[in-house]
């Protein structure tokens, strides 16, 4: 016998699973039957092997010499014909029980349960006149569980305006995003080969999305190299394909710039507005961790202080997460202090808002309306006003004209507050 045969004197035991069949009812009623047991899962888009046990009954006066199974679904192994298994020589004798495994695909469009055709005879090579027959006592039916769908594998991380969205924050060299085929149990599908296209999902930012959106998966995997956005803000991706649900990332975001901070050493970044420029700095304090340094310009919510003209013609929001106290230095170019007369340093203000209150030049910082400060789809308030000369951070610890004419404004900003503007 082959090596996936296996002869036993008693039943299977075991929890396996489906089973099989009718026969003749005349051969039932003459007492020529064989009891058949299919053991196995079938999953929607999987591999599956089952075992299919044959148990000729005690006191049965034939053998069971020979059977065909038939699966329902694609016949992987052992090699059959037709899709066909050919069980031959089985000398199965009263008493007596046999096994085989059967490793079928299951396709992903398969859906309902499958037949299987089980037909046993008693000669050894299948032949014999119909009178030979043996009936086939059992369930012949395979429910099909689940179906294939869409999964996200790596995941797009922050990235910098028009730079390559990676699954590492801010790192353009970082692994690709990916799609993948899956089976119902969420397992990768080799074989899969199917056209998967990306694109912004309803509630993200300006975009554009650019690169290569239509990718087909190979082993399964889609990978989007080299996708791209062109405007600062908060996003989220979809991946559809025929006959598949639409899958979506989580919300990150894609920044005017984007720094990795490193444990223990400081980190800058710089962005412009319009001539002008806000630069960023993170230092390392009592909670030195690495984190990332994030600044948008125009990304949203637009600032008026009431009192003030801004001399900056767009917003800009940043962050340095990893605990860290920062340092902004607000250079403003001479033909954007031009705008106004009275532009000398003492008239620079910071405009600033924060999802938590702060003290502020004129007061209490009042709640105007409200901003996703965070991207997870929840808006805060937004508390807003001119920043106070320096005390307890926010405020401004320094104002200064140089002998270019540009105004500088330095203000210092506390650890663990997301999303401040200014």
């Amino acid at each position: 016998m082959k090596s996936w045969i296996s002869r036993r004197a008693a039943p299977v035991a075991g929890a396996l699973l489906v089973l099989l069949v009718f026969a003749p009812v005349a051969d039932a009623q003459s007492g020529k039957i064989v009891n058949v047991d299919i053991a196995g899962d079938a999953v929607a888009g999987s591999t599956s092997t089952f075992t299919v046990t044959f148990s000729n009954p005690a006191g049965a006066q034939q053998q069971v010499g020979s059977a065909n199974v038939t699966p329902p679904f694609t016949l992987v192994s052992p090699a059959g014909r037709n899709g066909t298994v050919e069980l031959r020589n089985m000398d199965l004798q009263a008493g007596e029980s046999l096994s085989v495994d059967i490793t079928v695909s299951i396709p992903c469009s398969y859906s309902g349960d499958g037949a299987w055709s089980v037909l046993a005879k008693q000669s050894n090579q299948f032949n014999g006149p119909p009178g030979n027959n043996v009936a086939v006592i059992g369930d012949l039916v395979t429910p099909v569980s689940g179906g294939c769908g869409l999964a996200w594998g790596t995941l797009p991380a922050p990235a910098e305006v028009g730079a390559a969205i990676t699954g590492t924050p801010f790192d353009p060299s970082g692994p690709a995003p990916t799609v993948l085929v899956v089976d119902a149990s969420g397992q990768p599908l080799p074989g899969a080969s199917v056209p998967i296209t990306v694109s912004l999902a309803p509630g993200s930012g300006f975009g554009p999305l650019s690169g290569t959106t239509t990718r087909t998966t190979s082993g399964g995997v889609a990978a989007f190299t080299g996708l791209s956005i062109g405007s600062p803000g908060q996003y989220s991706l979809q991946a559809s394909a025929p006959g598949f649900a639409t899958v979506f990332t989580p919300v990150f975001s894609v920044d005017t710039e984007g720094v990795q901070c490193i444990e223990d050493v400081t980190c800058t970044g710089t962005a412009a507005i319009g001539r002008s420029s806000f630069t960023l700095t993170g230092v390392p304090n009592a909670n030195p961790d690495a984190g990332i340094l994030r600044l948008s310009v125009g990304a949203g919510l637009a600032l008026d202080c009431e009192g003030y003209q801004e001399l900056t013609a767009s917003a800009v929001v940043f962050d340095v997460t990893g605990g860290r106290e920062k340092t902004g230095v607000l250079n403003i170019d001479k033909k954007d202090m031009q705008a106004v007369p009275n532009n000398g340093a003492s008239f620079l203000q910071v405009c600033f808002a924060s999802p938590h209150p702060f003290a502020t030049r004129t007061g209490t910082a009042v709640v105007d309306g409200s901003f996703d400060w965070n991207g997870d789809g929840v808006p805060e308030p937004v508390y807003e006003g001119l920043l106070p000369d320096c005390g307890a951070p926010p405020c401004v610890s320094k104002k200064q004209k140089t002998g270019s004419g540009n105004g500088v404004v330095t203000v210092s900003l506390p650890p663990g507050d997301p999303g401040m503007r200014g």
